[in-house]
């Protein structure tokens, strides 16, 4: 090392020796001090806005859109077509040994007003009754029932009518001149581009009396709903 670097190495070494013993800080020697780094806080990510779910409401649009179809016969079950109706105020679901008779209901609704994008949360069947005969041991059974099978026919008709759509209501949950509403189940039946169906009937085999629910229908003006919540 040449002896002048040499020197000002010893000298700087000196200079920091007592600006150490004698409290000078590095400013004093003309030497900037080192910035303490400034730590940036972190931010909480932005929740994700949760959808606020919808309820839309839904009817028929006609008066084919419900009615019932019926079989009569000399013995129960019954084999000889029967009545076809979709232009009374009410239609029904019925079970009678004594007149050897079954009707089942049929309703559908349109519900192409539903957004395609929509996720479907819940929904419900909500009827207003007219009339409702013998309650005992007896249940309203409903069936999701493809709209493909209007206008309604005589091949609508079926002894037994599966509850696919809700469970089965006992027959003393319903009082006449009210409404009720029935929660549905696999509600992924419910078609957003266009009508969505129902087929309605009484559990069980008849017995020694007559079994029927009657509900107002589209000729009544008080017309069944389809309640679909949605997001």
């Amino acid at each position: 090392m040449k002896p002048i670097v040499f020197l000002l190495f010893v000298v700087g070494i000196g200079l920091a020796i007592i600006a150490y013993t004698s409290g000078i800080i590095p400013s004093d020697l003309g030497l900037s001090p080192t910035p303490t780094p400034t730590m940036t806080p972190t931010q909480a990510p932005t929740p994700t806005p949760t959808a606020t779910p919808q309820t839309g409401w839904y009817y028929p649009l006609a008066n084919e859109d419900d009615g019932y179809v019926s079989k009569t016969g000399p013995s129960y079950p019954p084999a000889t077509p029967g009545a076809i109706i979709t232009n009374y105020t009410t239609f029904s679901a019925v079970k009678s040994n004594t007149s050897n008779t079954v009707t089942v209901g049929l309703i559908r609704f349109d519900t192409s007003a539903l957004p395609d994008a929509a996720t479907l949360v819940s929904a419900s069947l909500r009827l207003k009754i007219s009339a409702i005969y013998q309650t005992s041991a007896r249940a309203l059974h409903g069936e999701w029932y493809s709209t493909a099978n209007w206008p309604i026919s005589i091949g609508d008709w079926i002894i037994d009518v599966p509850s696919t759509a809700f469970q089965p209501v006992l027959l003393n949950q319903f009082t006449a001149g009210y409404w009720i509403e029935i929660p549905l189940e696999s509600i992924t039946n419910i078609n957003k581009a266009g009508m969505t169906g129902f087929r309605l009937g009484i559990s069980d085999n008849a017995a020694s009396v007559a079994y029927e629910v009657q509900i107002y229908a589209f000729d009544s003006g008080q017309v069944a709903e389809l309640i679909v919540r949605f997001q």
